[in-house]
């Protein structure tokens, strides 16, 4: 009586056929962000709340939270977080491996409120300078899916030389989408240099089984690296 999920399930389960389903009383979501659009839809079609877990293959679960993919995460029991230099998240754990040092300094940016809960901020690697401006792929990435019609995106900062040295590359999955709209929309919340130069319309995006991108796998959806002032559609 319990759903183990990932996003990309509830993804798939949404645009499915109506049917019938048992009663759940409790979903869990994990492995990749959940849209906040998504737990909306869930909950409208189905009644579900869902609780996200955020960990990674190196520290397994560090919080949880059933925001509907949005807000603070509560750290698990006898989690404790921290930020480090740079926002990088500090971690006490009894779920570290025996032989990792505690504390344990990982890859993800946090920003940890008095209550010791934690908002995620991306990835340390994810943060680029685009024309010397700092860019977060995250952020981009959450504007993107808050963008009416688009229910998938992903964001690649790809190196391009020249003045630039970064540009960022968008693909979206959705009905009716264009480069012109989806910049149009982002201009509201994005400076010019963090919106993407090229887009790509997808009907999916290359997910795995557990719901996660590779960056090869991404990159081949572009094609050779060329800059198209226009983006693709």
């Amino acid at each position: 009586d319990v759903l183990v999920t990932v996003p990309a399930h509830l993804r798939g389960m949404l645009v499915a056929k109506e049917g019938e389903l048992p009663p759940v009383p409790r979903v869990f979501s994990s492995a990749a962000p959940l849209s906040p659009r998504i737990a909306d839809k869930v909950r409208e079609r189905f009644g579900w709340t869902i609780t996200e877990v955020f960990g990674s293959s190196e520290t397994g679960g560090i919080g949880w939270r059933d925001t509907g993919g949005k807000g603070p995460w509560r750290p698990l029991d006898g989690v404790r977080v921290s930020a480090g230099e740079d926002d990088r998240i500090v971690l006490r754990s009894p779920f570290l491996a025996p032989d990792v040092t505690q504390p344990y300094l990982g890859a993800d940016r946090v920003r940890v409120g008095q209550d010791g809960s934690f908002e995620h901020l991306g990835r340390a690697d994810g943060v680029h300078k685009v024309g010397g401006v700092r860019v977060s792929v995250a952020e981009v990435e959450q504007r993107l899916q808050a963008v009416d019609g688009v229910r998938d995106a992903a964001v690649l900062a790809v190196d391009v030389g020249g003045a630039r040295d970064k540009e960022l590359w968008a693909a979206v999955v959705g009905e009716g989408l264009t480069p012109a709209r989806l910049r149009q929309a982002l201009r509201r919340w994005l400076a010019p240099v963090a919106i993407p130069r090229r887009f790509k319309v997808l009907d999916a995006l290359p997910r795995n089984d557990a719901g996660k991108l590779r960056r090869a796998d991404l990159e081949a959806l572009f094609g050779p690296r060329r800059v198209r002032e226009g983006g693709d559609a």
